[in-house]
């Protein structure tokens, strides 16, 4: 019976939104480094995104014009409140969440309420007598919840609802933001003018004057407050800090949204000119600053982002969530990043170093790398190689153009091998009884290398002779795995063993072999096999499917299950998914 993996990018999904560890967004990865998913109306999310937040037991909850819906990571889920209730409307201004794991909402065109312990709560409060829109809410430290209405800003406590007195020393009128700062200074927005409430003050101090509709304020690890107004389409800047006659973020239309997050990086919503993120802004805004230290980037449709770009929030595990017209997006920790490497690389082939850096070779003609981080140096001594295989001396052998080189902590040593020949090598795997390699020559086959030059040793009985094989592992036990075509041999201790599709083989043309202990995995043209107890077992996906063509494969031990990055080819490209699973 054959054995199944099913796919863990469900798993890994949730994790997303799960109590385990947090991985801040790294602010020395570029935006394009970080992992990307866009969520779209294919995928259930809803459209026309105008709110995000999350509330105490990890859910995320999602406003739009369509709705309000919960996100587990996988499903967007409609709310829909309990018999006997119903939403004030299908169209969302805000949400807050709350610390004892309550949700507030307030609806376009007017309404309030509160989700909690199952229950929908509608608010009656000072915006109902005429009915005002409720722009805005924000959370103080105190547990005060504030109610940025079209006529006047209000709050809540345990008392219930109240408007503010002129001792507050807040004009009446719309409130256009609401901002709370790590020390608790609650921040206001009305039509012209920007005011802080410190914590524990009972009025208002205004700040600045003679703006324009302030869409969004957020607070840097400098202290300095940053809003967006609409002004000439557009005006990013600290407060105090006066317009300048040039934008300070290349945006053509309205930002909507500013956030900075944990890390000190600022986020701009900026509608059809996508999300910008902005790393290193501390000299901006100020006078006579060098500003050309900050590092503007931009991910647009063109990207992959669903939409145009509305809101922004920050989970608990650090990941960033776009609102968008036309979906959600989310910008999280990625464990692997790119490296940009010089111009002209490709098929590579990779050795890892023990002190965490990386080796790649190309079988072009062109230097090894090392690579350690960002940084990327070249070793001219040694180019154009086609594999690697490393003895348990901790010397490297990498093949090349009918040679190979030597290598080890002191420096690298060319052996030309038949130049006459002008044969790439394609492989190279040792002969773990006589010490010596096997060098794979193209349209030759394999010529043992002993003593520092190609001999004229016989092939061990029972390998093919005439042509080299497709594929090579020289396992942990000390047995050499290699792959003919649709055949796979074994090389231990000068004996060979051959397995064919008599054995269980089925993958066609064998590409990749990698296993550990008493299992060995055979990637092909036509798919995956699993050889254990002398048997070949064919591997398909959880529906019966198979893999096509594999090329790469990775194995991790998690518990009893196996964890498999397994590589597809797909024209130029190599696809990594991960799949977990069991034989059964």
């Amino acid at each position: 019976m054959a054995s199944w993996l099913r796919p863990a990018s469900r798993a890994l999904i949730a994790i997303g939104l799960s109590a385990g560890p947090a991985f801040a967004l790294d602010p020395d990865r570029s935006l394009m480094e970080l992992h990307h998913t866009a969520w779209t109306i294919e995928n259930g999310a809803p459209t026309q995104v105008t709110a995000i937040t999350q509330t105490k037991d990890g859910y995320l909850w999602v406003g739009s014009s369509l709705g309000l819906f919960r996100f587990d990571g996988v499903i967007f889920e409609r709310y829909e409140p309990p018999p006997g209730a119903r939403l004030l409307s299908d169209n969302i201004y805000a949400l807050v969440a709350t610390e004892d794991g309550g949700l507030w909402v307030s609806f376009r065109p007017f309404g309030l309420a509160l989700i909690k312990d199952g229950q929908f709560i509608v608010q009656k409060g000072p915006w109902q007598d005429p009915a005002a829109e409720i722009f805005e809410l924000a959370r103080d430290l105190d547990g005060r919840l504030w109610a940025g209405t079209a006529k006047e800003l209000v709050f809540h406590d345990a008392a219930g609802w109240h408007e503010l007195g002129p001792e507050w020393n807040l004009p009446r009128g719309r409130i256009w933001s609401l901002y709370t700062d790590r020390a608790g200074t609650l921040w206001a927005a009305t039509e012209t003018t920007i005011y802080s409430l410190r914590r524990g003050s009972t009025a208002f101090t205004p700040l600045q004057d003679g703006l324009r509709s302030i869409f969004a304020i957020a607070e840097a690890r400098d202290g300095r407050i940053w809003f967006v107004e609409d002004y000439v389409q557009n005006t990013l800047r600290p407060v105090g800090a006066p317009r300048e006659p040039h934008h300070l973020v290349p945006i053509s239309g309205i930002a909507y949204s500013v956030f900075i997050d944990r890390d000190d990086c600022m986020w701009l919503m900026a509608g059809e000119d996508g999300v910008f993120r902005i790393r290193d802004h501390a000299t901006i805004g100020r006078h006579n600053a060098d500003t050309t230290t900050a590092r503007i980037e931009q991910f647009k449709l063109s990207d992959g982002l669903s939409g145009q770009s509305q809101v922004v929030f920050e989970d608990r595990e650090g990941s960033i969530w776009v609102g968008c017209t036309g979906g959600i997006d989310r910008f999280r920790h990625n464990r692997l990043a790119s490296v940009l490497l010089p111009r002209g690389y490709s098929l590579f082939t990779l050795l890892p170093v023990d002190s965490g850096s990386l080796w790649v070779g190309t079988a072009r003609n062109l230097p090894l790398l090392r690579v350690n981080g960002d940084d990327v140096a070249q070793l001219n001594t040694i180019h154009g190689v086609t594999s690697v295989y490393r003895d348990s001396t901790g010397v490297a052998w990498w093949p090349g153009l009918s040679c190979i080189w030597r290598q080890d902590a002191s420096g690298a040593l060319f052996k030309g091998l038949r130049p006459d020949w002008n044969r790439r090598i394609w492989d190279v795997f040792p002969d773990r009884e006589s010490g010596s390699l096997w060098l794979s020559f193209d349209e030759i086959g394999l010529v043992a290398f002993e003593n520092g030059a190609l001999s004229q040793r016989a092939l061990p009985s029972g390998l093919p002779k005439g042509r080299g094989p497709s594929a090579s592992f020289p396992a942990p036990d000390g047995r050499v795995w290699i792959g003919y075509n649709d055949n796979v041999y074994v090389l231990d201790r000068g004996r060979v063993t051959a397995y064919s599709q008599k054995d269980g083989i089925d993958v066609g043309r064998v590409r990749v072999m990698r296993g550990h202990g008493s299992h060995l995995w055979v990637g092909g043209e036509l798919g995956l096999d699993l050889f254990q107890s002398g048997h070949f077992t064919s591997v398909v996906g959880e529906d019966g499917t198979s893999f096509g063509t594999v090329s790469g494969i990775v194995e991790a031990r998690s518990g009893c299950s196996s964890i498999l990055i397994i590589g597809f080819d797909s024209g130029d490209t190599t696809i990594w998914t991960g799949y977990r699973g069991t034989a059964r």
